[in-house]
């Protein structure tokens, strides 16, 4: 993740090894648009049907919250709406959503759903799963603060600053 150049690069990442780490699961990947007013889905491991292409920050309790948050069968029923709306790829299965926060700022949210055949034993899920899940979403915080910070610094070294033109530095 750390040698990704470009979000195109580091999403092809994220899609090929989450599908690996979490063999028994699906999952996205969304990142915050520009206006900050929706989230754009980027990636998508293991999935069946397409990734929803944009929700807001409204419709996760996550991102409401601020925090990770489960729902399974030891959990309070409360759904989060982008995943109610896709009732055909649901079914009812436990999944948890962790938001990616870089830099104290949230940029986007890691959605994970655990397959109905995968019995998740309560303790097992605390100890193990929902620690990697977290330390997975917290490299792909970082890798994606990097890549949008490595962006940033070429576009300000090669534009000029008041007029937006290239500079002597981009020819």
């Amino acid at each position: 993740l750390q040698s990704c150049q470009s979000l195109t690069e580091l999403f092809q990442v994220v899609e090929c090894f989450m599908a690996r780490i979490f063999e028994n699961s699906s999952g996205e990947l969304y990142i915050y648009s520009s206006l900050r007013d929706v989230l754009d889905g980027r990636c998508e491991w293991n999935r069946d049907g397409a990734i929803q292409t944009h929700i807001h920050p409204d419709d996760c309790w996550a991102l409401r919250r601020g925090r990770m948050t489960r729902f399974g069968r030891d959990e309070i029923g409360l759904t989060c709406e982008h995943v109610v709306d896709q009732p055909n790829q649901w079914n009812g299965q436990e999944y948890i959503c962790i938001p990616i926060i870089a830099h104290g700022e949230t940029i986007g949210l890691l959605h994970i759903r655990f397959s109905k055949e995968t019995s998740l034993d309560a303790a097992l899920f605390e100890e193990t799963i929902m620690p990697f899940a977290v330390r997975c979403a917290e490299q792909i915080s970082l890798a994606i603060a990097n890549v949008k910070l490595h962006n940033e610094l070429m576009d300000q070294s090669t534009k000029d600053a008041l007029t937006g033109l290239w500079n002597r530095r981009h020819l």
